[in-house]
């Protein structure tokens, strides 16, 4: 098994390259996902919003810094992205992620989301939002 630093980068290589399905074979399916302010959900809602954003303005992340601990690691990145409207997107984040078994189990992403939200809900179909507003709210009501 990898360690838990390559298992984040390979994550975010096959993202870039556009191999979503990869990236996706990475996390633990029984996983958690966190960010804020929506909280923590079940893996599949970030898959769910993840592939939505991927095939509507594909970024390119730019590793600033990384770091393990343990079953841990830590980057920081920048993320940089186009929507088909034209409107740029881009924007910092942090992932820390909790790796077991080889998958990523544990999500956290830190960043700018009131900017996300305001140019998600620009560039993003209302179905997709409503969908993953739907999938948040049941987390919630069946933490």
């Amino acid at each position: 098994m990898a360690p838990p630093l390559a298992t984040l980068r390979r994550f975010w290589d096959l993202i870039e390259a556009r191999d979503l399905d990869g990236a996706v074979a990475l996390l633990d399916p029984a996983g958690k996902f966190w960010s804020r302010p929506i909280g923590y959900v079940p893996m599949e809602a970030f898959v769910y919003i993840m592939r939505a954003v991927q095939t509507a303005a594909p970024m390119r992340m730019d590793v600033r810094s990384a770091m393990e601990q343990g079953a841990r690691a830590i980057m920081e990145m920048d993320g940089f992205g186009t929507f088909p409207s034209g409107e740029p997107y881009t924007n910092s984040y942090v992932f820390i992620a909790d790796v077991r078994d080889g998958l990523i189990a544990d999500l956290r992403e830190y960043n700018d989301s009131a900017y996300s939200n305001d140019i998600f809900a620009r560039n993003l179909p209302a179905e997709v939002l409503q969908t993953f507003g739907a999938m948040v709210a049941a987390a919630h009501a069946n933490p």
